[in-house]
């Protein structure tokens, strides 16, 4: 049986593409609206072997897709139409391509007897992301032959594979169609239907066939191999369990235990390896050696001979510099073909995974000690480190951004996927992450390290999937809060964690800001204010998106900060209307109210701002002259104060009815609401309510990264 559409020319050509793709394995392709990329959104839609999911904007389409991808391992369709919307996939497209996530791109087209002739929607799309791709081809205009279609099943099986094969990664097809782009009916299409075999043309392909490319050791790997031994049993080593997400992540951490055990060698675990989540596997986990490594003693008491490294280069600065500075030999272990030393030093790369290489090993009746003294060393380190961070943290009542990572790694049930945003919520989660055998799925955009499309990646990483957490900071949630609109198609459960820390402040960390004028002041994030009595952005604590297929409304608490509220306006008042204090897109309602902020002694507090009315002039003159006299109308106005000033809050947000918070988000507002001393919470066996807050974080005018470097000074001076 095929889902052919025999109603005309492009829409047997679209659902050929279609049923191939389904036939080799895809499951979820995510479309783009527009009339040229019709005949190819109404084929996926039709499909009923494939989540067909419309997403508005471009941009948070493709890392909505690539969230998805990156979870289920599996390649994903990305379908837009033509001109300018192509564009947009840019920043996800080169992520997934640095993280090897596979992504088959489809960009409808003009035909081409309408380039370059002033044509509508139309630019040069011809390898429109360079060499990001894995392979790149822009298919024929569509036509009803046998030998064409043969020529296009061949093509789609081929990039198909080419997202996977040698390395997982994107392959862009342009696909140009001429009128009709709707599915009307034309009676040349219909005749040729009845003479095609449809059926015996998609016969043999299956997805089995695909699978069955897979990538075995050469014959240079294991000559290097066979090398590198003698060097790993004689010299005192480390393995470095860098930045990786493995499809079978239990035979992966096993593979990287039984190798440290057969050598000796601790085990570096970095936050986003899942070597970390697995401790049981492996009693010589290291979590703490950005810590231990900034003793700089004992940093030079560690120098290790001989380094592997499984996966990508770990997170943290002070590592890479420590390796860069002792340059010991290194191995890389990936089965990939990219260059995996940023630092330049004296690296040899073995073309196999840790799988591959710990079976060999065993397989050789390799057996060393190690050098037992060293081993110990790194223990009692790593000892004494996780004593001095836990202890800290968990004596230190001020509510410090670090802290949210360090209680989510005790209270998360086991196995919850877990989204970690760039910047300052990544660093955090590799300075004070606890290893565990919890199992804990993290998950971040590391290829290329941006904050782009952090909301929509997450819900990408959820939709269908288990009850997941999002770790982020403002200006990353802000970045991407088109990545909302996703909400009416998202079906899961989403509970983002916002660190409400005044747009962060992670240029603090970098020898800039020892200049003058400091960066952040050349260079402020877009949710601070211009004023100089201004203490903080919008802070949108947090966002729970508990939704199965009855449910498709999202609730988020805004909470307008004073003075710097001004800043948010842009973001609702086109949608405020007559002085409402809520307002409502496709599947969000954004309710928002502002409130006092404590302010350090002796700064002066930013006059109040006046409350509701349409005079242009009781606003601030930035705001006035924007929204009260502008294009678009009277000035919003304020919503009022709430009957009490409430520090930024998680807010656990169930709008499904009867549905109450489950019982794991209970246990992470007990430990935060623990650990800041406030009162105790309500009883979670009687809840049945809409919303709950619990204080997270609150800061009285500092930035953030000051706040971790007081938390970090603390913690060093106890080791």
């Amino acid at each position: 049986m095929t889902g052919i559409d025999h109603r005309n020319t492009n829409t047997i050509w679209a659902s050929v593409m279609v049923e191939t793709l389904v036939r080799l394995g895809l499951t979820t392709a995510v479309l783009c609206p527009g009339s040229r990329s019709a005949p190819l959104a109404i084929a996926f839609a039709a499909h009923p072997q494939v989540d067909a999911i419309p997403v508005l904007d471009e941009r948070s389409a493709a890392f909505f897709a690539l969230g998805v991808a990156r979870r289920t391992q599996h390649p994903v369709v990305l379908v837009c139409t033509s001109g300018t919307a192509s564009a947009n996939f840019y920043p996800a497209i080169a992520e997934a391509q640095v993280s090897r996530i596979s992504l088959l791109v489809l960009t409808a087209d003009r035909p081409p007897e309408l380039r370059e002739c002033n044509s509508g929607q139309t630019i040069d799309q011809q390898k429109l992301y360079g060499d990001f791709p894995n392979w790149y081809c822009e298919l024929a205009v569509p036509e009803l032959h046998p030998a064409m279609l043969a020529y296009l099943r061949q093509t789609v099986i081929q990039s198909w594979e080419r997202t996977s094969f040698p390395v997982a990664g994107v392959v862009h097809l342009n696909v140009p169609f001429r009128d009709p782009l709707a599915p009307v009916v034309q009676p040349a299409a219909q005749a040729f239907c009845q003479q095609w075999d449809a059926t015996e043309f998609f016969s043999w392909i299956t997805a089995e066939a695909r699978r069955d490319a897979v990538e075995l050791p050469s014959h240079q790997t294991l000559e290097r191999l066979k090398t590198a031994l003698p060097a790993w049993c004689q010299g005192q080593g480390i393995i470095i369990a860098g930045v990786a997400q493995p499809t079978s992540p239990d035979p992966y951490c096993g593979a990287i235990a039984r190798l440290a055990k057969t050598l000796g060698f601790p085990v570096l675990a970095e936050g986003l390896s899942p070597v970390r989540h697995r401790a049981h596997l492996n009693p010589f986990v290291i979590s703490t050696y950005d810590l231990i490594l900034r003793n700089l003693v004992l940093a030079e008491q560690l120098t290790p001979a001989v380094v592997i490294r499984i996966g990508e280069t770990p997170t943290s600065k002070e590592l890479r510099s420590w390796l860069a500075r002792t340059q010991p030999r290194q191995w890389i272990v990936d089965g990939g073909d990219r260059n995996l030393d940023p630092l330049h030093g004296k690296t040899t790369h073995l073309r196999c995974s840790i799988e591959q290489l710990s079976n060999w090993l065993q397989s050789s009746a390799a057996t060393t000690a190690g050098n037992a003294a060293y081993l110990h060393q790194w223990l009692a380190a790593e000892t004494q480190a996780r004593r001095s961070i836990d202890r800290a943290l968990s004596q230190t009542d001020e509510p410090i951004e670090s802290k949210a990572a360090w209680l989510l790694s005790q209270t998360l049930p086991p196995q919850t996927p877990v989204f970690v945003a760039n910047s300052t919520p990544v660093r955090d989660v590799e300075w004070f992450w606890q290893p565990s055998d919890r199992a804990t799925c993290l998950f971040c955009n590391r290829g290329a390290n941006g904050i782009d499309g952090t909301v929509s990646t997450a819900l990408g990483m959820a939709h269908r999937h288990r009850q997941s957490v999002l770790l982020t900071g403002d200006l990353a949630l802000l970045h991407d809060t088109n990545g909302l609109l996703l909400t009416p198609q998202f079906v899961g459960h989403l509970t983002i964690v916002l660190i409400n820390n005044n747009g962060g402040g992670i240029f603090e960390m970098l020898p800039i800001a020892q200049f003058d004028p400091p960066v952040e002041d050349i260079l402020p994030p877009p949710s601070r204010s211009t004023s100089p009595n201004s203490v903080g952005p919008m802070a949108w604590s947090i966002i729970e998106s508990p939704h199965g297929d009855s449910c498709s409304t999202t609730s988020i608490h805004c909470q307008l900060r004073e003075c710097a509220c001004w800043n948010c306006l842009p973001i609702a008042s086109t949608a405020l209307n007559g002085g409402s204090t809520s307002f409502k897109l496709p599947g969000i309602r954004v309710e928002s109210y502002h409130r006092r902020v404590d302010r350090p002694t002796g700064e002066t507090a930013a006059p109040s701002p006046p409350m509701p009315g349409n005079n242009a002039t009781s606003f601030p003159p930035r705001v006035g002259r924007r929204f009260g006299q502008g294009k678009l109308g009277r000035s919003p106005s304020l919503p009022p104060k709430p009957p009490h000033c409430r520090p930024p809050a998680i807010v656990v947000e169930t709008l499904i009815p009867g549905m109450s918070a489950p019982d794991w988000v209970w246990g992470v507002e007990r430990a935060i609401g623990e650990q800041v001393g406030k009162q105790g919470l309500k009883n979670p066996s009687s809840v049945n309510l809409r919303s709950y807050e619990c204080p997270l974080v609150r800061l009285a005018g500092l930035g953030c990264c000051r706040r971790m470097k007081f938390s970090k000074s603390r913690i060093q001076e106890g080791f």
